[in-house]
């Protein structure tokens, strides 16, 4: 580590003033998964450049993002930037891989990322990156308390059983939500603090898939401020199309197919009283009885657009419950 950061200070030490400014220009355009931002550039010293790029990026992709940029301004006579070998120490007295996870399984929490590279940040954070197509998030870290579980079966597009969970985890200052998919819930149960490494996110919504990782925290590692947010309708309809949210309405109004086979989605109404909105599912859940007077349950439902006037769509993963 401490090598290729030498490496790399060595490399931006060697522009001139104008070619560093043209450097952290370039970083803005970036075309990389996180960005860093841009109020952090503007005057930002070399060697905090050097520590910002390590933690954003890693070592081995925050090297590739540097030869990326040194081929635009061009400098391309610092190119490429090797790195020797890294040599590692082995004492006689580390413990053995056995031996570690038997302590870990002993103290009952893992308070650090299992993946290299990988680095930890809040909710907000994660909020601020403002993701609305679904990207794979390998180099990020989020922890949490679970406020919320439900859990579901559902039928994909492809005709795949599935099981997801639909939770909300709160940190210190925020809240998330969170899909699940195919996994046991032993691991992913109410109440618990957790850290999730390696997994997908957009439009406010974390996807945890079967290559993510999830680790148990101390019961006491998160003191988790916020309460399960409830937004108004008015709330919801503001929020961008595509926007995944939650909440229990009223039902005022619906409207089954007029046949078996008919391909009319149903249409349920729902309220708050102040406000309403139309709900949209294709192919409902037999399961699902609207009752007008009763409350529509909903967790991971998509806002919509249609004819310019917003609405709540089902997808295949959505929960849904009339309580």
């Amino acid at each position: 580590m401490q090598k290729i950061r030498a490496k790399l200070l060595g490399t931006l030490e060697e522009l001139l003033n104008e070619e560093y400014e043209k450097f952290k220009f370039f970083l803005e355009d970036e075309d990389t998964k996180i960005k860093i931002p841009r109020g952090e550039l503007k005057d930002m010293s070399k060697p905090k450049l050097v520590d910002t790029l390590i933690n954003y990026f890693a070592h081995k992709r925050a090297i590739k993002v540097v030869e990326n940029i040194l081929s635009k301004i061009p400098r391309k006579d610092l190119l490429p930037i090797k790195i020797g070998p890294l040599k590692r120490k082995i004492s006689q007295n580390r413990p053995t891989k056995l031996q570690k996870n038997q302590s870990a399984k002993k103290r009952k929490i893992d308070s650090t990322p299992k993946f290299p590279g990988s680095r930890i940040i809040t909710l907000s954070e994660l909020k601020a990156l403002e993701l609305n197509d679904m990207r794979d998030l390998k180099g990020l870290t989020v922890r949490g308390k679970i406020l919320e579980k439900v859990n579901h079966n559902y039928i994909n597009k492809q005709g795949k059983k599935m099981k997801v969970f639909h939770a909300t985890i709160a940190d210190e200052n925020d809240t998330a939500q969170v899909k699940v998919y195919n996994r046991e819930q032993r691991e992913f149960r109410k109440g618990a603090n957790i850290q999730i490494t390696n997994f997908k996110y957009s439009n406010g919504v974390i996807d945890v898939m079967r290559y993510s990782q999830i680790n148990k925290l101390a019961s006491k590692a998160i003191k988790a401020t916020k309460e399960v947010p409830v937004l108004s309708l008015r709330e919801i309809k503001q929020k961008p199309e595509g926007t995944f949210v939650n909440g229990s309405f009223k039902i005022t109004k619906f409207s089954h197919p007029t046949k078996e086979k008919d391909k009319s989605p149903l249409r349920i109404t729902i309220t708050d009283g102040f406000d309403q909105i139309n709900v949209i599912i294709f192919k409902p859940p037999k399961i699902l009885s609207c009752e007008i007077g009763k409350y529509l349950k909903m967790l991971g439902i998509k806002v919509d657009v249609y004819k310019n006037e917003k609405q709540l769509r089902h997808r295949c993963d959505t929960y849904v419950k009339v309580q």
